[in-house]
């Protein structure tokens, strides 16, 4: 048992990772209120990350991350004319809680991941440009996104290998604290690249 948990850890992988991606938002707007629009930001996110082995080709993964999402949102009138205009920057901190799993090799030190599970994010900082206007009043300070990701790890070294490859983040939970304040619902959505290195 000693030996098969001292292989385990052994076979522990911590990678480094940097996610530059495109943020854009899901609202849904109350039928009888002024409607909210959003525009697509840039995005940036850092991980470290643990990939612990549950088998040959899966892998359990969890670590420490941070992300930045901006928002930029307009409140428009009846007559579809804009009226404020409030720009946000949410920085958080993620735990991923994800599984991944590799295929065999599909060429010489090259195989193919996917990555499928959870981020619990946890609000550290908010910024916004325009204080004063009615878009958004508060922000829950918590998000669950579903993570969607795929890619190709390449073996560099004995111990080392780099990945590159693709993620689709899903907010679930709405930005704005619907317990308060009802519609809309505001819903953050990243699609992104991801390259990290192994070792």
């Amino acid at each position: 048992m000693i030996l098969s948990l001292n292989a385990s850890i052994a076979q522990t992988k911590l990678s480094l990772k940097l996610t530059p991606g495109i943020v854009s938002q899901r609202i849904t707007n109350d039928p009888g209120g002024n409607p909210i629009k959003g525009e697509a930001a840039t995005n940036l996110s850092a991980a470290f990350l643990l990939d612990m082995p549950m088998s040959v080709n899966s892998f359990f993964v969890t670590g420490l991350g941070y992300t930045s999402k901006r928002m930029y949102l307009t409140l428009y009138d009846f007559y579809d004319e804009p009226e404020e205009s409030n720009r946000y920057d949410l920085q958080y901190i993620q735990i991923p809680v994800m599984f991944r799993f590799y295929t065999s090799e599909v060429a010489l030190d090259k195989r193919l991941y996917f990555l499928i599970g959870s981020l619990m994010e946890v609000l550290i900082h908010r910024k916004e440009t325009n204080p004063e206007t009615r878009i958004m009043d508060m922000i829950i300070p918590i998000d669950f996104p579903l993570y969607l990701g795929m890619g190709m790890e390449i073996q560099v070294g004995a111990r080392t290998a780099i990945q590159i490859g693709v993620n689709y983040q899903r907010g679930l939970l709405n930005v704005r604290n619907v317990s308060l304040y009802g519609a809309p619902v505001i819903k953050n959505d990243i699609y992104a690249m991801e390259f990290a290195i192994k070792f």
